[in-house]
């Protein structure tokens, strides 16, 4: 999973009560850095984009928003439970998340 701080993407594409957007494996934010909470969700659609596939996932995803609005669409429902999960201190494996997370980030600012 790579992060983009700071996306033009994310600022102009989502709206300000969205903090980031995931496609495929790659995470964009407005913002200069995301809490670890919300680094476990990104990655959870992350995984999701892989286990449906590029035109499904984002067919689909739009289809619940669309049907059932953001807090109920089935992939943020599922997002929200693995975030809360690890907020309550329930996953274990977040570390190697974060460390991940560290490694692309430092090895993107050593190619600036």
């Amino acid at each position: 999973m790579t992060v983009h701080y700071r996306s033009r993407l994310a600022r102009w594409a989502l709206p300000r009560k969205y903090v980031a957007v995931t496609l495929w494996d790659h995470v964009f934010t407005r913002l200069e850095r995301l809490e670890e909470s919300i680094l476990w969700h990104e990655e959870v659609h992350v995984r999701q984009w892989k286990r449906h596939g590029l035109v499904r996932f984002a067919f689909l995803y739009l289809w619940f928003h669309f049907r059932y609005g953001y807090w109920r669409n089935p992939f943020e429902v599922e997002a929200r439970s693995e975030e809360t999960q690890h907020a309550n201190g329930m996953r274990t494996d977040v570390g190697s998340l974060v460390d991940r997370v560290r490694q692309v980030v430092s090895a993107r600012n050593r190619t600036r």
